[in-house]
Formats: C-alpha cells, structure tokens, sequence
C-alpha cells in the first residue's frame, strides 16, 4: 500500500494480582502486553492486561489490521484512500465512501458548526503550502493564502450518508482529516480489545491516549504535560482513569523565520498559525472528541476554548496560553504539594 509498517517484538513487562468478579473472588494473575505499530505517520502502541500469551497476540493482531485498514481508507498520503479519491473531484460528482469515512467527516463538520470553523477538515489547501521539515521550510505567500484560503469552507462539503457519498461542492476543494482520524482509530481499537474480553489497557497515538478503564489494581493512570517552553519536562501530571486525552502544542513541529514562530496548527480563518495559546490538553468521553478539540480550542484560544469546553458534558481543558499561564476547567481539581510538577490535576 505504498507505506511503512514497523512493529517491536511482544513485550510482557509486568505481572498485577486482581480480584475476578466471580462469587468465590478467585485470584486472577494478569500479565501486561505490549505492541508497537506505525499508523497515520504516528507510533502508536497498545498495551493490554490478560492470563494469557496467545489472546495478547490474537487480539493485538486483530488490533493490528483494524488499523491498517482504517489507515488506507482515511490517509490522506495513501494512493487508494478515500481522501485520496476525494482529491481532485471537488466540483464534479459525489464519490462513494468507506462508513468509517462517513462517521469522521460527520463528526468533524458537527465540531465545525460548534466551533464556528475553529475545527475544518477542508484546511488541506492550505496546510499543502506550509513545509516544516527541516531543511526545506516553507510558508506561503499571501496571494497564495488568499487563493487556497477561498476553497476552505465546511459548509461546502455534502455528506449523504443514505447514498454513502461525500460532495466536495467547488473545483480545488479537498479534506484533510489528521486532525480526527487518529482519535477514532483509537477508539476502534478500544472497540476491538472491550468485544475480546480485555478490560484493562489502553492506546498510545503518539501522545493522544484512549482507555478502556484504570489500571488493574484500580488506581488511575498518570499523564505527563510536556512543558511548550522545555518539552522534554512535563509542566502538569494529570489522573485519568477512562476515556481519552489528546494535546496539541506548537513545539513539535515549526520554524522561526523573522523572530516568528510558525507552527502547524494553522487557523482555518486566516490560514496563518494560531498564536493565542502554545499548549492544549483535552479530556473528553472518546479520543475522537478530544483529538479533535485539542486544534479546535487551540485554535479558539484560552477564554474562548475554555468557555467553550466548560458548555460540553465529559469534557475538560488544561491549557497554557502564550504568556505561560495556564488555565483549566471546572471539572479538574488541582492537588497541591504534587513535588514534581507544577500542576497536578484530577476529577473529583
């Protein structure tokens, strides 16, 4: 299919005592398991809790092709994906899609209308004509802005999900979905360990995390912050015991060019990079959601995003602005005396 596909080798790196839920509270030794994949560009890993050697390698096998197969239907880099079959028809003819695709461009043109563009799959244009690869950067001129800049619109983007079709309305148009589609290739792969009869494990995309549950000795899993101005520091440490949690920071990749940062979280508004905020953290009930709204309250900023997020349900924020503070929502409680790190967070 034209890509790379790495995995390690099965690791086992730790053996938990859990209680089963059967009536004589038979103990129940689980192994941990782990696999690493190469999807959407992203190392991604999957670790699961299980008694068994032979499920852990059936079932992340099962994990493995799910996610080969949703790779080659919503890669925008892949010759025979539906985004690529989309890319050039704009303005010509519906074309039939894949219902994973029908399932993400209808999430993402609802987050679009909730977030008054913050969040628009029809970006691609424009993303096509910034480079951060170092060595060969590049930014767009502004007629070149103003040209790619008039073919993003969600509300030009016909879904018919009876006809299984996606309509591109105008000539030039084209999606990108990076920005979604790595969150719900998590959550199929939650999907896929919960029908197997795993009830504890988790995946890694690259830093956006799905849960099926806590750890098995029922304390919750910990997450690092990275810290926008040294990322190899965590500023904040977050408890999460289910659903997702995903970030987007302007410290992965950019370049400075004029004393400005230029990073690729690029506001479908101006198509310049937003700049209100260097870090964005989401908790939300899925890893679609939370990838997802990790651009659009970047791109939103601190006292939109957060009032924005504080109006959802199963959804928090930590966000640091950019002048270093941080904000977060309602919902986290911050633990005082976590020594470590400035920040330590929980749910109630």
């Amino acid at each position: 299919m034209g890509k790379t596909r790495i995995w390690l080798t099965l690791l086992v790196f730790g053996v938990v005592t859990v209680l089963s839920g059967c009536s004589a509270c038979e103990e129940v030794k689980l192994k941990a398991y782990e696999k690493t994949f190469f999807v959407m560009d992203t190392v991604v890993s999957v670790q699961i809790y299980t008694d068994s050697e032979a499920k852990a390698n059936l079932v992340l096998d099962r994990v493995d092709a799910r996610m080969e197969e949703l790779e080659g239907i919503l890669s925008a880099h892949l010759p025979d994906s539906d985004v690529a079959k989309l890319d050039g028809l704009g303005g010509i003819e519906p074309v039939p899609v894949n219902s994973a695709t029908l399932a993400v461009i209808g999430t993402a043109l609802d987050y679009a209308q909730r977030t008054g563009g913050a969040f628009d799959i029809t970006l691609a244009p424009v993303l096509r004509l910034y480079n951060f690869s170092p060595g060969n950067e590049r930014r767009p001129s502004q007629t070149q802005l103003k040209e790619a800049l008039s073919l993003v619109d969600w509300q030009r983007v016909e879904l018919n999900p009876e006809a299984g079709t996606v309509y591109l309305t105008e000539a030039g148009m084209n999606i990108d979905l990076g920005g979604v589609a790595k969150g719900y290739i998590i959550d199929r792969c939650l999907d896929i360990l919960r029908e197997n009869g795993i009830e504890f494990g988790l995946t890694n995309a690259g830093g956006d995390i799905g849960l099926l549950a806590g750890k098995p000795d029922g304390s919750p899993w910990r997450v690092g912050l990275k810290n926008p101005e040294t990322p190899s520091a965590n500023f904040a440490i977050i408890e999460v015991s289910q659903g997702a949690i995903a970030t987007s920071g302007d410290y992965e990749r950019f370049f400075i060019e004029g004393g400005k940062r230029y990073h690729h979280i690029i506001d479908p508004r101006t198509g310049m990079p937003a700049d209100k905020v260097r870090s964005v953290t989401i908790l939300a009930g899925n890893a679609q959601v939370a990838d997802l709204l990790s651009t659009a309250v970047f791109v939103m900023g601190p006292e939109q995003g957060l009032a924005f997020v504080e109006g959802l349900q199963d959804v928090e924020a930590v966000i640091w602005d950019r002048e270093g503070r941080v904000h977060w929502s309602s919902g986290l409680v911050r633990v005082p005396g976590s020594g470590s790190v400035d920040y330590y967070f929980r749910r109630p």
